[in-house]
């Protein structure tokens, strides 16, 4: 029925019993009293005496080695802090979250990582796992920041952890990357069909492609090169090379850069051929007009 704080002793009245009880013991010990109502306690400030140490303790069950929730202040130096702790089955405390008088908060940690002296910092922290999760009742859409020591390798990890895309915004509203649950990524578009698409322009200083085959073919003893009349004619008839797309084509579909660099270097090569078969027919025009041209000198 009371509470003994300090020299003041509070005492809890739930019927005019209990009060005549509390003023004829007031005046039988000459102490002060102060009776609240045992179901609302208002007051403008509570403060505590100055040092460390100072704690409001729940104990919501004294089953195994006790079930609850504290908040204590402390002092480790440097900063101050302000500590919700709690206790499952143990009989030790443990730090829930921790505020810092320098506006730092940690969640399983009571010194926030901030070394470069951020304004602000907040820290979840576990030994060997943490997640930071933002979610929405409808839809349960999850998004998490997460730490692992040993998930395929130490790593931070940022992605959705229910069956949704995740989106990169600038200026609250504008969507620049997204990334589908399928894996395909967009940029500049938020309906990807393949694993890369980019609604722009890309600027690089190097593309690495990785070939299954390439047009060495060309120069295989068994190619059947398309004797040049035929191409004439293909060009006369069709406006494009054998083997290459039309416009019409490229504007539908767009080209694909290995296999288009592929047909390219097909045509570089037969070009080559081609040349190579000229220059052996004008080598032999060459070595019979010298014939000719020793056997006239050798009639004068």
């Amino acid at each position: 029925m009371g509470i003994f704080c300090s020299k003041t002793i509070f005492l809890f009245a739930r019927n005019m019993s209990d009060m005549r009880f509390v003023i004829l013991l007031s005046i039988f010990l000459g102490l002060t009293f102060y009776t609240v109502n045992a179901q609302t306690l208002n007051f403008d400030q509570l403060n505590s005496t100055v040092g460390s140490g100072r704690a409001i303790s729940f104990t919501t069950s004294s089953w195994g080695n006790g079930f609850g929730h504290r908040l204590i202040n402390g002092d480790p130096g440097e900063f101050t802090t302000l500590n919700l702790q709690y206790r499952h089955n143990a009989s030790v405390w443990t730090d829930a979250m921790v505020v810092t008088s320098l506006g730092n908060i940690g969640f399983g940690t009571s010194n926030p990582h901030n070394p470069q002296g951020w304004g602000k910092a907040i820290e979840v922290s576990s030994i060997s796992s943490s997640k930071f999760l933002v979610s929405t009742v409808t839809n349960t859409v999850r998004l998490g920041f997460y730490a692992h020591s040993n998930w395929n390798g130490p790593r931070g990890i940022i992605g959705t952890e229910s069956n949704h895309d995740l989106s990169f915004h600038t200026n609250y509203s504008e969507e620049h990357i997204r990334i589908k649950t399928n894996g395909n990524v967009g940029i500049g578009t938020s309906s990807p069909t393949n694993k890369l698409e980019v609604n722009g322009t890309i600027k690089t200083k190097e593309v690495n492609v990785t070939a299954t085959g390439w047009a060495d073919y060309v120069f295989e003893p068994d190619y059947q090169l398309i004797p040049l009349s035929e191409v004439e004619a293909f060009i006369f008839n069709n406006g494009h090379l054998p083997n290459i797309p039309t416009e019409k084509e490229v504007f539908e579909q767009g080209v694909n850069l290995l296999e288009m660099n592929i047909k390219l270097l097909e045509k570089i090569e037969e070009l080559t051929l081609y040349i190579i078969e000229l220059k052996g027919q004008y080598d032999e025009q060459d070595r019979k007009i010298n014939q000719i041209q020793i056997k006239l000198q050798n009639e004068k």
